[in-house]
């Protein structure tokens, strides 16, 4: 049985001589200096992501602070991108991993500026449709965090987190 050309990229992403790929992307992230640099982080984790697939998700955990740092950026192609990274990273976990994930934007929910809050909960609450059971589960951890969200001072944070809080509700019955 031949490797698949993922699983030989994946091998290398992860070896030490990788040419640091992710950290490269990362430092990319936090180049206040460039747009184009901030712009092609988004994309670079977007690529990888969608070409690694699943089993390249927890790679991607570190690195998702400062991708979701960038929603603050100025420039609207920087947000895009940005913006279908981290929907392709997220996209990569399953049902079980949400209790790992969630730790991770719980983290980036507490401390974010107030497009990250916002983009935090839209990606908890992706997870509501593809995984009400787990999501269920994880509701006990995850809601002090959301309700913090609630208190903050921009409007835009505490409409999205009560809309997202009615989403929420909707798997209560999963706990039953």
């Amino acid at each position: 049985m031949r490797p698949t050309p993922q699983l030989l990229f994946l091998c290398v992403l992860t070896r030490r001589s990788d040419g640091n790929v992710l950290p490269t992307l990362q430092s990319f992230a936090t180049n206040k200096k460039s747009g184009y640099e901030r712009e092609s982080a988004g994309i670079g984790f977007q690529a990888l992501a969608t070409v690694l697939g699943p089993p390249a998700g927890p790679l991607f955990l570190p690195y998702l602070p400062s991708l979701f740092e960038l929603y603050m950026d100025k420039g609207d192609v920087v947000r895009q991108s940005t913006s279908a990274a981290v929907k392709a990273i997220v996209k990569l976990f399953p049902p079980e991993a949400v209790r790992i994930v969630f730790r991770t934007l719980e983290s980036i929910l507490e401390n974010g500026k107030w497009r990250t809050k916002v983009a935090a909960l839209d990606s908890i609450r992706g997870f509501v449709n593809s995984a009400p059971e787990a999501v269920a589960n994880e509701l006990v951890h995850t809601l002090p965090k959301v309700e913090h969200a609630m208190h903050d001072t921009k409007s835009e944070v505490r409409r999205r987190d009560h809309t997202f809080t009615f989403v929420l509700t909707l798997v209560l019955g999963f706990l039953c």
